[in-house]
């Protein structure tokens, strides 16, 4: 428990700081729990709520947050995550590690080759 605890602290320090802690929420508790990667997702996504509800209130004080995209966004991330989940749960399962394998790969190229933006 206290290894979780300490994992959620992690991702939270991440998340709040818009690295996106979930990317590495999902391997860590595959890797330290004996749980599918399917149900790391699943709660991942559950953790996250309180976190970001926290990070958008620090965000929205500093004037960080653009709200005439924001309807335009959530929107879109809403089908999005419609879609998305049911790929996960669906069609793609079986290739599920190897797809967000794939999207950290390059995620990781972006992140490497791409300059700031400040």
């Amino acid at each position: 428990m206290i290894l979780l605890s300490l994992l959620g602290m992690v991702m939270g320090i991440l998340s709040g700081l818009g690295l996106g802690g979930g990317k590495l929420l999902i391997p860590a508790l595959v890797l330290f729990t004996p749980i599918s990667q399917l149900s790391a997702q699943g709660i991942t996504l559950i953790s996250f709520i309180p976190i970001a509800m926290v990070a958008l209130i620090t965000h929205f004080r500093e004037k960080n947050v653009n709200v005439h995209l924001l309807f335009w966004i959530g929107l879109g991330s809403m089908f999005g995550a419609f879609i998305g989940s049911w790929l996960a749960v669906g069609p793609t399962l079986p290739y599920l590690s190897k797809i967000f394998a794939g999207f950290i790969i390059l995620l990781g190229v972006f992140e490497f080759f791409v300059p700031d933006r400040k």
